[in-house]
């Protein structure tokens, strides 16, 4: 291991697994070369700087998207950084580390006590008299017990420095600890519940009473030291999904929670002065009533006080008494104005949120009445918009059908436009995935009769699947196909990259799903079966229409007696001239055109070139 802190200080090449080791080897704090040298430093810090920006800007995206970025895809950024120490600490006997399990469960026990103190363990205190052989002062003595023990584990608990170093020698964590100490920590530590169970209850003093302070501060600071153990992240998704609901809970809790502790406190202010004449108690003469009254009445003098209403039935006198009257009305204006601000940003939220709820109903709703949706499915898709957790800013179809079930989406697919994509055979045979990906990217088409699709040489920009109706082909005005119901077309130009060669036109009124070019990109991209199923039977099906284009024309030069017999060969043959006239020659046509004229331009280019340069030379000459 020694060799191995050499190498590093021969090459000055520092990793952050190289520094923890040399930091948890046992080598003196002048012997660290990172104090020998900036350069490594400054190195750090730029490392530090690139990974910090690299977080916030996934942390920044999943405020927009909370799925898109999740917890564990910023745990992979930070261990993939040249910041990250793979968990190999070396640990010494005794020593804890600061993210192990054993911690998390320490950590929990710990919530546990601190929340047991801030609800019954200070109503006991306040309304029940002392009685060293009850539950509730033998549960104290373990909670004192637990809370030394807390102490002596600090003091092994391992800790990351502020160059995020993993110190683990048992000295450093020592002088850490006696340093780090708050005397908030070493107070809560002391253990009165077993002072007072040796010691006699009469000659302890009255500050006994608040004797629950100390420990009931570090609440806070104990919930912080959980949220550093990733598990506890996990729960994120469910934050996300029920977000507003634990906020409302937190608020009440937070504020029931500060009402309860301030009512105790202030019973136990008439007690610290032994319920005198002129305490709140004795005034109200609630000396003899139960416990349940008198907290009772302390919760009532709480909620009034802080709400600003103090209707002077109960009010403060003696010194102990003003002063909680006085704190309280201080965190008063801060719980008030936190709760009141809270509250508003909820309302605010949801008031957002149901505007868009209801702009995606009616975008639902309109999407229904064109696409001619069933009012079952209709009805469905409408509770699973409102009932959606995570509602997108920008309202689009794309959008709410997105975030639905895939179940759904494909009811929803199969019964638009009166169950249109179950009335082609080419997509019925296909499975639930394609159907509904492929149903929302269609155009939907309607054709009266007699109208024209596309003539002749115009630009092919789809294919079309027939719904209803039926269309027919024309060649030089003569009809040689009609495709019916549940068949395609329009696919052999764009497949062959040409403009139209026949000109279409609905035979009566016509329904038709348009598949675009971009479109079939897309699927291209997601769907590549399909797109081969399709372009594999191109050639196939450019055959038959130009078979079918040569039977219509060989029977119309019979029956005008340009020929005496119809015959196989013949019409083969004329086929055979016509897949060369429409698809073949016609191609080789348009490149020699397109060669020509370019051989045109050039020669115009030459010749201005040429005529300019013998203006050149006259000028030369002339000067």
């Amino acid at each position: 291991m020694n060799k191995r802190s050499n190498t590093i200080r021969n090459t000055n090449e520092f990793s952050f697994y190289n520094e923890t080791q040399i930091e948890t080897i046992g080598n003196k704090p002048d012997e660290n070369p990172i104090k020998n040298s900036y350069k490594e430093v400054w190195l750090r810090a730029l490392k530090k700087i690139k990974l910090n920006r690299r977080i916030h800007h996934f942390t920044s995206l999943k405020k927009h998207n909370p799925f898109a970025v999740t917890d564990e895809l910023i745990e992979t950024i930070c261990q993939n950084s040249e910041l990250y120490n793979p968990h190999t600490e070396i640990l010494s006997k005794c020593v804890i580390h600061p993210h192990g399990y054993f911690y998390l469960l320490w950590t929990l026990l710990i919530s546990i006590c601190l929340f047991y103190l801030a609800t019954y363990g200070t109503y006991y205190i306040a309304f029940w008299e002392y009685n060293q052989d009850s539950v509730q002062m033998r549960i104290e003595i373990i909670i004192d017990i637990i809370f030394i023990l807390d102490l002596f584990l600090t003091m092994n608990l391992a800790y990351y420095d502020k160059n995020n170093y993993f110190v683990a020698k048992k000295w450093k964590i020592l002088l850490n600890s006696f340093f780090g100490w708050e005397i908030l920590d070493l107070v809560s530590a002391v253990p009165f519940g077993i002072i007072m169970l040796f010691g006699s209850y009469e000659r302890i003093p009255k500050i006994v009473f608040f004797r629950y302070m100390p420990k009931l501060l570090r609440l806070m600071k104990t919930i912080k030291k959980l949220r550093n153990f990733l598990f506890i992240r996990k729960i994120d998704y469910f934050v996300i999904i029920y977000g507003k609901t634990i906020h409302t809970i937190r608020i009440f809790f937070i504020l029931s929670l500060f009402i309860h502790l301030v009512s105790c406190f202030f019973y136990i202010s008439a007690k610290f002065d032994d319920f005198d004449i002129d305490t709140w108690v004795s005034r109200n003469h609630l000396n003899n009533a139960t416990p349940s009254e008198r907290y009772l009445a302390s919760v009532y003098w709480a909620i009034t006080t802080l709400a600003t209403i103090g209707y002077g039935d109960i009010v403060p006198f003696t010194t102990t008494e003003k002063i909680i009257a006085i704190l309280w009305m201080i965190m008063g204006v801060y719980v008030v104005s936190f709760s009141i601000g809270q509250f508003t940003i909820l309302y605010s939220s949801q008031s957002i949120r149901d505007s868009l709820v209801n702009q995606m109903l009616i975008i639902v709703e309109d999407y229904s009445k064109s696409t001619f949706i069933s009012s079952t499915v209709k009805k469905r898709l409408k509770l699973c918009v409102h009932n959606l957790s995570i509602i997108n800013r920008t309202c689009k179809i794309e959008k709410i059908l997105k975030d639905i079930p895939s179940d759904l989406k494909y009811e929803i697919a199969a019964n638009i436009h009166n169950q249109a994509m179950l009335k082609i055979p080419f997509f019925t045979i296909k499975d639930k995935k394609f159907i509904s990906t492929l149903a929302f990217m269609l155009d939907y088409v309607v054709v009266s009769a007699q109208k024209n699709l596309w003539t002749k040489n115009e630009f092919a920009d789809g294919i079309f699947f027939i719904i209803e109706g039926r269309v027919k082909y024309i060649h030089d005005e003569l009809l040689f196909f009609v495709y019916n119901e549940g068949q395609y077309f329009g696919d052999i130009e764009i497949f062959l990259k040409q403009e139209r060669k026949f000109s279409a036109y609905s035979c009566n009124a016509c329904k038709l799903f348009k598949i675009t070019k971009h479109c079939l990109h897309m699927i291209k991209k997601i769907f590549s079966d399909f797109y081969n199923e399709i372009k594999t039977a191109v050639e196939k099906r450019c055959k038959n229409l130009i078979i079918n284009l040569a039977e219509m024309i060989v029977v119309n030069l019979y029956y005008k007696g340009e020929i005496l017999k119809m015959s196989h060969e013949y019409i083969e043959e004329t086929a055979s001239e016509l897949y060369q006239n429409i698809f073949g020659k016609h191609k080789h046509k348009s490149n020699e055109e397109i060669l020509n004229v370019f051989r045109d331009k050039l020669e115009v280019t030459q010749h201005a070139l040429d005529s300019a340069i013998d203006m050149l030379k006259i000028v030369k000459i002339n000067i």
